[in-house]
């Protein structure tokens, strides 16, 4: 998709992003997507400080170095957030806002009031806002992750997904609020509103649920959509990667901002992006510990996913799905198609343009000529207690 084609007639001054937490592509809402163009996302990461470390530096997580929630958006890196002679403010919506929810660490943002995100802000602005999306606790659930599982334990899965959409539509209400809030001030016209998500999530596929763990096609797919009155009313087939929203917006507000190349991105013999995800695991009460990662190349059709750790490596997870996880009773009751999802080396799914081993050795070029950097912090108790009601914590 060419994006600076498709804004290159409009002028405006300010620009809207919500970013609605764990939607995967087939949960976009019909009240959303007759809005703007659609396009098909492959998301930078499966993990929301990755996903939105990548949005805001059109930089990948091999560069950025942001893996969890204990990890900070360099200083050396240029963000969304330092666009020249425009306002810029995060805001985070998602369950209970304020200072110990670690996603403002993570960008190195304030924690705001998020009842009108536009409150005290003047032309010409940049928003971001983190919605609540498909988030679990699914539905209209009133309590933690964990508290939502342990309710539906004897639910079918058919039921839970019919939970996580209603959860998604409700969620788009709160989207259509903030739309009204720039109408209503008189905002809209000159305002680029981009609707997104961070990531995808399971719900039963590959015996997974929810988005913490070997990356698969509804993980990696979200969808993003363009609004503004001057847009074509049309979706578009071909796929958008999260570097390419900010590159977008640059040249959509005509600004600068103090940095080297936007993107850093090999170049490869097909339209292709890509998709990374780290972490560590820690399994409670015994000496065990772990690591996953995964690396991945997206089109359209499909994609090659490459795990960078072994089995025993990526095993404390597996086992963290199957006892810690707030979905630990639905997880137990799929362990041998959870299993084979850890076990397994390489995979392809759909129909990805190439073959797995050029983007294998493109990937090991990159990476190895890559300099990543990382910036760590120590999240308090108050942030861990916050990361274990969303169900992070295993």
């Amino acid at each position: 998709m060419n994006l600076k084609k498709l804004v290159s007639d409009l002028d405006v001054d300010n620009v809207f992003i919500y970013v609605a937490d764990a939607v995967r592509w087939d949960g976009l809402p019909d009240s959303i997507s007759k809005r703007g163009v659609v396009a098909k996302t492959v998301a930078g990461s499966i993990h929301s400080p990755t996903s939105f470390a990548t949005i805001v530096t059109a930089k990948y997580m091999i560069t950025h170095g942001v893996t969890d929630f204990d990890c900070r958006v360099p200083d050396s890196i240029p963000t969304l957030f330092d666009l020249q002679d425009h306002q810029t403010r995060f805001v985070n919506s998602i369950g209970v806002s304020g200072s110990e929810d670690p996603i403002y660490s993570v960008l190195d943002q304030p924690a705001r009031d998020t009842n009108d995100p536009f409150k005290s802000i003047s032309p010409p602005f940049v928003v971001m806002e983190r919605g609540q999306g498909g988030h679990a606790p699914y539905g209209n659930f009133e309590g933690t992750v964990t508290e939502y599982f342990d309710a539906r334990k004897e639910r079918t899965v058919e039921e839970i997904k019919n939970e996580y959409y209603v959860g998604i539509e409700s969620d788009a209400k709160t989207f259509s609020q903030r739309i009204e809030e720039l109408e209503s001030e008189g905002l809209l016209d000159d305002t680029f509103v981009i609707y997104t998500s961070d990531h995808g999530e399971l719900l039963g596929e590959g015996g997974m649920f929810g988005h913490n763990g070997p990356i698969r096609p509804e993980l990696v797919y979200v969808p993003t959509v363009f609004m503004h009155p001057n847009l074509p009313e049309k979706s578009v087939d071909n796929h958008i990667s999260h570097v390419e929203l900010l590159p977008l917006i640059i040249d959509l507000l005509d600004v600068e901002v103090n940095q080297g190349p936007i993107d850093d991105t090999p170049t490869t013999s097909a339209d292709v992006s890509f998709s990374f995800y780290e972490k560590q695991h820690d399994i409670p009460y015994v000496p065990i510990t772990g690591k996953t990662r995964y690396e991945s190349v997206w089109d359209a059709n499909g994609g090659y996913v490459y795990p960078r750790a072994s089995f025993r490596e990526r095993s404390p997870g597996f086992i963290g799905d199957l006892f810690f996880a707030p979905s630990k009773r639905l997880a137990r009751k799929r362990a041998v198609r959870g299993l084979k999802s850890y076990i397994s080396g390489r995979e392809q799914f759909g129909d990805p343009p190439g073959k797995a081993e050029e983007f294998d050795e493109t990937l090991g070029k990159w990476i190895n000529s890559t300099t990543t950097q990382s910036s760590h912090v120590s999240l308090g108790e108050t942030a861990k207690d916050r990361l274990e009601e969303l169900g992070y914590l295993k």
